[in-house]
């Protein structure tokens, strides 16, 4: 974000216009852009100041406050203060809404991968089963009786190695999906934390994800340092840990209290904090767009949409791949018999 000197004496001039109850039109005028404004734009500052309850008075009628450098910089430092204070908490908010999406997405995941993904996994590997037994026929039929068994079920296996493979990969997948999806359901019957615990944990988190986000680290070893700590807490509010969360927030406080700047250091610090939150942000933002504009996302509001009208989407997709299955398995049974009876001669 890019401060224009203009803005920074604006807010100069509002403070000490709170502190003394007016200013100069000389002190107006020496702070107004190099560019001269529009009557309607100085209009509008007066009664700015005048919102405020800020005289603007003659010159002639009081004293002009010099800005001395400590007091040009300490104004300075005010503003700067209040802009990354604003980004802060932005950060913080995002932080919580984006690992609030991200879990309840994990749950949905799970949930749907138990009651759906297992269903898709049996049709796929009955479906393999299917073209795998076609081509044993076809092999079966096209061979000389000198021909052995094992010679297609060689061939059979080659043939489908690599999609058996992804079907077994998947439901590696689907499995422990729905075994996290069901641990979930254990832990969150352990783990009901009462209103104002909850908030407590909200707010934990949000310092926390202000306090240690990777992008404000300084070099690459606090970057390193970071990522773990950021890890640890995501897993910490995960599981409503907030024990865990208090103990950071400690190590927190500590780590703040050593820290000494002067003012001009801080200065500098603030515009760092400034730009690098800005970019923090920028990704969250777009981290945020990316989850709500994700195949699951989509797929669980749906699934909300339908229960508010009392229906259960998961529950009819699971029946349509039960009927599918079964259709399946009666081709499948065909084929195995079939093939059965062709294999003898080759016996």
């Amino acid at each position: 974000m890019s401060i224009s000197s203009h803005e920074i004496n604006l807010r100069r001039l509002i403070n000490i216009g709170k502190d003394r109850g007016y200013i100069t039109y000389q002190e107006l005028s020496e702070n107004l852009p190099d560019e001269m404004p529009s009557s309607e734009e100085i209009d509008d500052l007066l009664r700015l100041f005048e919102d405020l309850n800020i005289k603007v008075v003659n010159e002639q009628a009081m004293p002009k406050i010099e800005f001395t450098e400590e007091q040009d910089i300490e104004k300075e430092v005010h503003f700067w203060e209040e802009n990354v204070e604003e980004k802060e908490r932005q950060v913080s908010d995002l932080s919580v809404v984006i690992q609030e999406l991200k879990i309840k997405l994990s749950i949905f995941e799970g949930e749907y991968n138990a009651r759906v993904g297992v269903l898709y996994v049996k049709l796929d590997k009955v479906n393999l089963s299917i073209k795998e037994y076609e081509l044993r026929i076809k092999f079966a039929k096209e061979r000389k009786l000198t021909d052995v068994v094992q010679d297609i079920e060689d061939d059979v296996r080659d043939t489908f190695l690599e999609e058996r493979g992804k079907i077994n990969n998947l439901e590696d997948e689907t499995s422990e999906s729905s075994k996290e999806y069901k641990q979930h359901l254990e832990k969150e019957e352990q783990a009901r934390l009462d209103e104002e615990s909850k908030q407590e944990l909200k707010r934990l988190y949000r310092e926390l994800a202000k306090k240690y986000h990777p992008d404000r680290s300084i070099d690459r070893k606090q970057s390193e340092d970071y990522h773990k700590i950021m890890a640890e807490i995501n897993d910490a509010y995960k599981a409503k840990d907030i024990e865990r969360l208090r103990s950071f927030a400690e190590r927190a406080a500590r780590e703040d209290k050593i820290a000494k700047e002067t003012l001009e250091t801080k200065l500098d610090r603030l515009k760092h904090d400034d730009a690098v939150l800005s970019g923090i942000i920028a990704k969250l933002e777009a981290e945020f767009r990316s989850l709500k504009l994700s195949a699951t996302h989509k797929l669980m509001e749906k699934v909300h949409l339908a229960k508010e009208r009392g229906a259960d989407l998961l529950q009819q997709l699971a029946a349509k791949l039960k009927s599918q299955i079964a259709e399946s398995q009666v081709k499948l049974d065909t084929l195995i018999a079939e093939y059965k009876e062709l294999a003898k001669n080759l016996l």
